[in-house]
């Protein structure tokens, strides 16, 4: 399943630039909203969790300048916490792809827009690119 993931990201992001080789989607950060990474072990060597959470865990090292949140951000794991801490990061950064389960993405945006209700509640007012 990791390896499917993984394969999937990548051939999104090669279809897309294929599609569009204009695109500044590369000139910015990803923005990775993924659950916990803890990990329950059902058996001996036998581990269950979340799989936004163990891709955000097992992210290369070559590609974690280019990801957002850090490792140390993505490891929070109280939802409230980590929703907070993430969405007073986030604007300071250069964010070109959102990735995360949409509900989840529905309250962390929420919550972004509440920290600067003079802007308007649209993503493209919450890039530096835009501001």
């Amino acid at each position: 399943m990791n390896h499917a993931n993984d394969r999937a990201g990548l051939d999104v992001l090669a279809h897309h630039i294929a599609n569009r080789p204009q695109s500044r989607v590369l000139g910015g950060k990803s923005f990775m909203l993924g659950g916990s990474t803890e990990l329950t072990e059902l058996a001996p060597g036998i581990h269950a969790g979340d799989l936004s959470g163990i891709a955000a865990a097992r992210l290369p090292f070559w590609a974690r300048p280019y990801v957002y949140p850090p490792r140390e951000l993505a490891l929070i794991a109280d939802w409230e916490k980590k929703v907070d801490v993430l969405s007073r990061g986030i604007l300071d950064q250069d964010i070109r792809i959102i990735a995360g389960t949409p509900s989840w993405l529905l309250i962390f945006l929420q919550r972004l827009f509440a920290l600067k209700p003079e802007r308007e509640p649209r993503l493209a007012d919450f890039s530096p690119i835009s501001n």
